[in-house]
């Protein structure tokens, strides 16, 4: 079996540069807390629906697993999950099998069925997920679908899995009780992760990613535009939050200033001081009640004690902060947008490489699979507990390491190991290898061209 791997950069691959300090430093910290996640085996049980392509599941459940050892710094890694599966041909499937498992507030508002009414609705179909709350047998859980074929190149569906994944951390700190979160806390933090996976492995592609986010923000009114007060006004009248609400979109202006505002966060505070401001938001869940302000007038008061108490700053003046950096990055979005490829593929061979592993391979598969950076998958039969293994950077005192070799992290590349793949044949930048006694070896008179670095 060969693996054929292109990793040619196109000569339009333009670069540009971050849009500021903020944007600079709040990757960085990402890219450090990612370095120090648990190297064990998460105890993930995957419900894959029957027909959904492995090539999809594959790269979820991949997904996934790296987001349970990343947030091990928040939830131990044994911590049980519960992942179901599916692409929109099969949610009814999935729906049948997902919907006895929960607990009646996590099967409140009919939002199973809400996504599956907006899937019949498009002719594409959609991706996306859900994680309502821990299910009867008190496991944390969220499902994920996605329309076939996926849209490889874009980052926005790939997203999905690490998007979901921190709802339940989320839901860990504060009991699954979301009434002393803002939205913009909620759905910002999981868009502002999940961007951060979809482009870990290089950072135009993150760019690519964040600029495409920008520009989808919707206007706040006709003719008008995100001016400085328009961002602050949006974010004070953001406050009532309402958590007990029947099904509905958030609006999407949620996940893009939230992204935003998480962003600043996590270049200020890093991922660890903000998960210690969600944990200590678990103090005024019985002082906010539902999250709805006119019958719970106090909610808010309590909201920004414990913001200013973690952070050292009132909201009103985060807000102005915050809303400087959105004009700033706004205004660069919209210049990168004319540079930047929307195909996240012209910049990272992964995890968009068109890289058939040994995963279950599906030969009939129509869809590329990846590995995730740090991780290779070793999965039992459907619905069975994942295992994985880990390769990639070490950690010496608490900080990353350089990357052994210069080719992007878990690909076939000389020298590395290739276990399961034994006399399989590679290639990389024009190079063949084969896999010899568990280590890659170039064929003879071979050599490998230029890295992309990652």
């Amino acid at each position: 079996m060969a693996i054929s791997i292109d990793l040619t950069t196109p000569a339009f691959a333009a670069t540009v540069s971050d849009p500021d300090q903020v944007f600079t430093r709040a990757r960085i910290n990402f890219e450090s807390q990612l370095s120090l996640r648990d190297k064990g085996s998460p105890n993930i049980v995957f419900h894959v629906l029957p027909g959904t392509p492995s090539s999809i599941a594959n790269m979820m459940e991949q997904e996934v697993i790296i987001a349970d050892q990343f947030w091990s710094f928040v939830r131990p890694i044994n911590h049980p999950v519960e992942v179901y599966l599916a692409d929109d041909s099969h949610i009814n499937d999935l729906i049948a099998a997902y919907e006895p498992t929960l607990t009646p507030q996590g099967d409140a508002g009919g939002w199973l069925q809400d996504i599956a009414n907006r899937i019949k609705k498009t002719d594409n179909g959609l991706f996306g997920g859900g994680s309502p709350a821990y299910d009867r047998n008190n496991h944390a859980n969220f499902m994920l679908h996605v329309g076939v074929p996926p849209p490889d190149g874009l980052g926005f569906w790939t997203q999905t899995p690490s998007h979901e994944y921190t709802h339940t951390i989320q839901r860990y700190l504060l009991g699954s009780d979301f009434a002393p979160l803002y939205e913009w806390e909620i759905e910002g933090q999981a868009n502002y992760i999940g961007a951060n996976f979809a482009g870990r492995n290089n950072n135009i592609a993150f760019q690519s990613y964040w600029a495409q986010m920008l520009n989808s923000i919707p206007q706040p009114k006709r003719g008008a535009t995100w001016t400085s007060a328009a961002i602050q006004s949006w974010f004070k009248s953001s406050a009532n939050t309402r958590a007990w609400v029947s099904s509905g979109e958030v609006s999407q202006v949620n996940y893009i200033l939230g992204a935003v505002a998480q962003e600043y966060l996590v270049a200020k505070y890093k991922l660890t001081g903000i998960e210690k401001y969600y944990a200590d938001l678990a103090g005024v869940i019985n002082v906010c009640g539902n999250g709805d302000l006119p019958t719970h007038p106090q909610c808010d008061a309590a909201r920004h004690d414990v913001f200013l108490k973690n952070f050292h700053i009132t909201q009103e003046n985060f807000y102005t902060a915050v809303a400087a950096v959105v004009v700033t990055e706004l205004k660069w979005a919209a210049s990168a947008a004319k540079v930047l490829s929307v195909d996240t593929r012209t910049y990272q061979p992964i995890p968009w490489a068109n890289l058939h592993l040994t995963v279950n391979p599906d030969p009939n598969a129509q869809v590329p699979i990846y590995a995730p950076s740090f991780t290779a998958l070793t999965r039992t039969a459907s619905g069975d507990t994942a295992s994985s293994t880990i390769s990639g950077n070490s950690d010496v005192g608490g900080l990353p390491q350089p990357q052994t070799d210069p080719y992007p992290p878990n690909i076939p590349a000389p020298n590395r190991s290739c276990p399961g793949n034994e006399a399989v044949q590679a290639t990389l930048y024009g190079g063949s290898m084969t896999c010899t006694n568990g280590i890659w070896r170039l064929d003879p008179g071979q050599t490998i061209g230029s890295a992309v670095m990652p």
